[in-house]
């Protein structure tokens, strides 16, 4: 009994009624009021807006001339190189074989894989044939180039390194091949084709041949053997 009168004595009651009315009649945290922009404000916002708008402009601009720039500079420096070594090379980047007219204009390219064969050079009767009108009749083993406007001939036989020119058989320094084509050696029409110009790189794998202009171009012996073909 007497527990319970110093509990109560010791304690007071409170009023959450009260305190309740308290907190609404005096809030803490009250909301807050915008207070509306000036002229003057609102003016200053906007320069400072426009400003940040060219400085963002200019900032593009500057990249993009320093883009274009380095751009430049690589693809000068890319064709500096591809320059110098094209003339490096003598003008000439793949080996091949040219044929060329009196005025020097290229009629006929030859690859270098049909080109060179056997470390030597060789020419087709199908790239001959853009310089020299001829008629081809024969088979693969044997075929004679009858040339019109000389009336004078050249018979080939396959893997023979015996050709037969107007009727007297020379011998040269490589075989004719055959594949699916007639190929001749240029030694051949260096030493017997009166009137043909030969150019010949053997470093580059790079040859040309042309005739002399208006040269008339004729066949020869130059030392006929009384062989039979090889």
């Amino acid at each position: 009994m007497n527990s319970e009168n110093n509990t109560n004595r010791g304690s007071r009651p409170v009023n959450t009624q009260n305190i309740g009315i308290h907190n609404a009649q005096n809030p803490q945290n009250p909301p807050l009021r915008r207070r509306k922009l000036t002229e003057e404000e609102i003016a200053e916002r906007k320069i400072k807006e426009a400003e940040r708008r060219r400085e963002r402009r200019q900032t593009f601009f500057v990249r993009f001339v320093f883009g274009a720039a380095v751009y430049l500079v690589c693809c000068l420096l890319i064709v500096g190189i591809v320059a110098a070594l094209y003339l490096s090379s003598g003008g000439e980047s793949t080996p091949a074989l040219s044929i060329v007219n009196g005025q020097d204009k290229e009629l006929y390219r030859i690859p270098a894989d049909s080109f060179i064969m056997d470390g030597t050079p060789y020419i087709s009767a199908t790239g001959l044939a853009y310089l020299y009108d001829f008629t081809l009749a024969g088979d693969k083993n044997q075929v004679t180039l009858h040339f019109h406007n000389i009336d004078q001939s050249i018979s080939l036989y396959k893997d023979s390194s015996s050709v037969l020119i107007n009727g007297s058989f020379v011998r040269i320094g490589a075989p004719i091949i055959f594949k699916n084509d007639y190929y001749i050696p240029m030694e051949l029409i260096k030493n017997y084709f009166v009137g043909a110009i030969i150019s010949y790189d053997s470093k580059k794998g790079v040859a040309k041949l042309s005739v002399a202009g208006d040269v008339g171009f004729t066949l020869t012996v130059h030392a006929p053997t009384e062989t039979v073909p090889a």
